[in-house]
């Protein structure tokens, strides 16, 4: 129950791939580690900042605009570049590191906006913001940096060749393994029994046990295509 409240409840900020969440003894993490870093690096600057500078915090509109661009920036590279372009493959810790990054500048800008609105100066104060800015931002990726080598949680890359011959690569996240059955991309993790269908145009179906329904199951052997990928989760990885 309370593993569905939690998948439901994240799935409305996160697209929640199978392929790069991550599980901790056994159990799926339904956030997935960029926004993971998102909303902890959020979440540490805004109350780092507010703390930091009680009466109010003040920034350039040089300092505004590089902070901007280290949000859209770090998310652009890590999920643009390597993630569409495909010139290099995000792991757990590039994807957690950028979503720190992008996360804390939009909590300290967030801080800044909150206090133009109520329009208190901080005097002195101000000419210290750019280098309390890139110190809060400097810890929280020093946070995030410990927190993937404690968990250790690196991901690995499948290749395989899909239905029509192409080939197609999938990350796969830390204890989990993959095969291909009928040019399919079977990806199997630990958890409770279940199995998740991803079709052709994006569509996933959740089915509880292990089990694979029928009219799946003749799409999979019919190689029609329509099937495009399958999460099983099972009580215990080989």
């Amino acid at each position: 129950m309370l593993e569905e409240a939690s998948r439901v409840l994240f799935g409305c900020f996160c697209h929640q791939d199978p392929s790069i969440l991550l599980t901790i003894d056994g159990q799926l993490v339904h956030l997935c580690p960029r926004c993971i870093g998102l909303h902890l690096g959020f979440i540490a600057a805004f109350t780092a900042a507010s703390l930091w500078f009680r009466r109010g915090l003040v920034l350039s509109r040089m300092g505004t605009r590089l902070l901007l661009l280290l949000a859209v920036a770090s998310l652009a590279f890590d999920w643009g570049v390597g993630g569409r372009l495909g010139l290099y493959a995000p792991a757990t810790h590039s994807r957690l590191l950028t979503g720190l990054a992008c996360g804390s500048a939009l909590g300290v800008l967030l801080v800044a906006y909150r206090s133009s609105l109520w329009t208190i100066s901080i005097g002195a104060a101000r000419s210290a913001a750019p280098l309390a800015v890139a110190g809060v931002i400097f810890l929280s990726l020093v946070v995030g940096s410990l927190a993937v080598a404690l968990s250790g949680s690196a991901d690995a890359e499948f290749s395989y060749q899909d239905v029509h011959g192409q080939d197609q690569r999938i990350s796969l996240a830390a204890g989990s393994y993959a095969f291909t059955w009928c040019g399919v991309p079977v990806v199997v993790s630990q958890g409770p029994a279940s199995v998740q269908v991803t079709d052709a145009e994006g569509v996933v179906a959740h089915i509880d046990g292990d089990q694979l329904p029928g009219q799946w199951r003749s799409e999979l052997f019919a190689r029609s295509g329509r099937v495009a990928r399958l999460d099983v989760r099972l009580p215990a990885v080989l």
